[in-house]
């Protein structure tokens, strides 16, 4: 996703879409993946600002959906360290999910938080602009990187940030 902004912020993190709630929790239905690798990139032209992986198991997503806070279908990924977003610059933010730990090679639906479902079964046309107290955000659905552009499918549907 390529977006800039028209007032300095520092980004805390993101919330991604997982799998849909209801077939985490199913234990019943034969999982490919148990565990699963996230990486969040940021990028400034060629610079990488931020390189931050998480990994998750299905019993961890189960847990999450469970709690008391829990945002349907969606997952926090909190940066270690914020980052500052400069005005009127444009930044890449990309997103990469690695399957790990198959469990069944012939099920075909990958339930934890990884398999090609979630690249469809929420995104919705997204907005070239949206405006938060003040500040602007602008949205390019052509990236500096190769890979697919998420401003379309929506894959990363929640900025959580501080203005400056």
């Amino acid at each position: 996703m390529r977006m800039s902004v028209n007032r300095e912020i520092l980004l805390y993190g993101v919330y991604l879409y997982t799998a849909n709630d209801k077939d985490i929790l199913d234990e019943s239905i034969e999982s490919t993946f148990d565990r699963t690798t996230t990486l969040i990139r940021i990028f400034k032209n060629e610079e990488t600002l931020l390189a931050q992986e998480d990994v998750c198991t299905g019993e961890q997503a189960r847990a999450e959906v469970r709690s008391p806070n829990h945002r349907p279908h969606l997952r926090y990924h909190r940066f270690n360290q914020p980052v500052r977003i400069y005005r009127d610059s444009w930044y890449d933010i990309e997103h990469s999910l690695f399957p790990t730990d198959v469990l069944n090679h012939y099920s075909g639906w990958p339930i934890t938080r990884c398999g090609a479902e979630l690249w469809t079964c929420y995104g919705q046309n997204g907005k070239e602009l949206s405006q938060v107290e003040n500040i602007t955000f602008r949205f390019c659905r052509k990236n500096q990187r190769s890979g697919r552009d998420c401003t379309i499918e929506g894959q990363i549907p929640i900025l959580v940030f501080w203005p400056i």
